[in-house]
């Protein structure tokens, strides 16, 4: 249990549709909570979907604070960054422990540096900001001119970032491998905070079929399905690029993609470009608590998603009995079990299509993979070790940790 009393603070500038970051921060508030933990979630933005996640017993700070002036979600991007200073005034002063995640780091600095605020302050990195580590050019060329206006910021801010994260206590991951990355880059060790599966929402699934009939789907047809965000780094063309070559093999196969995002228009247009377009299904966003009745009517899961720190719906899939198809990098690196539970292939349609259709072709060895990732997600995973493996980090910092610390 944690100490009694415990106050923490989550910061996080924009809760945007729900997916993987506001879904752990929310999950995670719940299983502290749980443990005894007093949980406020402090933001400027509380997007509508991730309502059903906050748990009754976590307080919202809401500042309802715009932050979107443009039309285009990649500049917008840059107010959740420099917005986070006006959340200071909003910060309860009664917590033992302020967490911030993402584009909340400027203001963990300011608040240690300038504010020298004495408590515990952890910077919880998904991993370095990939608009100045490795996606700077696909994301300055979404931004129109705008971005080659504010490329040079760009690389001023990596300068910051650094620096920003070295004022921060300590530092949570949510991977070995973001916790390698966070190494790498910023030279510092990190906590890796475990994630999980929240089954109870998965027992609440729907019928199979049901949602078969919502797609005008048969039980003949085979479905590869993926949920993300429609964003560039998730890669989601990888699917759409190998599913001509599935086709070939498996006529029968079609690709039910989950999510919305600044990319869908141009993945459509893909689609209609290599004539697959009756064959690839835009589910647009899904509600969460629905997600696990969509992982029970496919036959399989796909992760092409580019150097992606965790890949929550990964073991989501694998809880779901799917064996899953990932590019071998990243995350899943360590959440599927190449030839066991699923296959590691390099980010190529041809790579993707081969091992997608040896599944789709061999119903036995698929199931046998989904049985064996059910188990190892099963045994490995859960939001309450999380819980723990936080409390434990913050154990140090807490007047029960540094007395438990001292010598007998």
């Amino acid at each position: 249990m944690a100490e009694e009393g415990l106050n923490i603070v989550f910061i996080f500038p924009k809760f945007k549709l729900l997916s993987g970051a506001e879904r752990l921060i929310l999950k995670l508030a719940s299983a502290l909570s749980r443990k005894g933990a007093k949980i406020t979630i402090l933001c400027h933005h509380f997007h509508p979907s991730c309502q059903s996640e906050l748990p009754p017993q976590v307080r919202l700070i809401n500042t309802r604070r715009r932050l979107e002036y443009f039309r285009n979600r990649y500049l917008n991007a840059i107010f959740d960054y420099l917005f986070s200073f006006s959340l200071l005034s909003h910060l309860p002063p009664d917590a033992d422990c302020y967490t911030f995640f993402g584009p909340a780091l400027p203001l963990l600095w300011y608040i240690k540096k300038i504010k020298r605020v004495k408590k515990p302050c952890f910077y919880f990195c998904y991993e370095p900001p990939r608009f100045i580590y490795r996606d700077r050019k696909e994301i300055i060329s979404r931004m129109g001119i705008a971005g080659w206006f504010l490329s040079p910021f760009f690389s001023l801010y990596r300068l910051f970032d650094k620096w920003f994260v070295r004022s921060a206590d300590w530092v949570l991951a949510n991977s070995e491998f973001g916790k390698k990355e966070i190494k790498r880059v910023y030279g510092r060790e990190a906590t890796v905070i475990t994630h999980g599966v929240d089954e109870e929402r998965f027992k609440k699934r729907e019928n199979r079929g049901k949602i078969r009939e919502r797609y005008k789907l048969t039980e003949k047809e085979k479905i590869i399905i993926t949920t993300n965000y429609l964003h560039p780094r998730k890669r989601i063309h990888l699917l759409i690029e190998a599913m001509p070559h599935i086709l070939k093999a498996v006529p029968q196969a079609r690709a039910l993609i989950v999510g919305d995002g600044p990319e869908r228009e141009s993945l459509e247009k893909l689609a209609s470009k290599l004539g697959v377009k009756e064959k690839v299904i835009f589910a647009g966003f899904i509600p969460d608590p629905e997600l696990p009745s969509y992982y029970y009517a496919a036959d399989l899961y796909l992760h092409p998603g580019k150097l992606e720190s965790f890949g929550l719906s990964v073991i989501e899939a694998a809880y779901s009995h799917l064996p899953v198809v990932s590019v071998a990098e990243g995350g899943p690196l360590y959440t599927v079990r190449d030839g066991e539970t699923g296959f590691l292939v390099s980010p190529e349609p041809e790579a993707i299509a081969e091992k997608v259709i040896s599944l789709l072709k061999n119903p036995e060895l698929a199931k046998t993979m989904g049985e064996e990732g059910h188990r190892f997600i099963k045994e490995n995973f859960s939001w309450e070790r999380g819980a723990e493996d936080f409390l434990s980090a913050l154990a140090p910092f807490t007047k029960k940790g540094r007395e438990d610390e001292k010598p007998q």
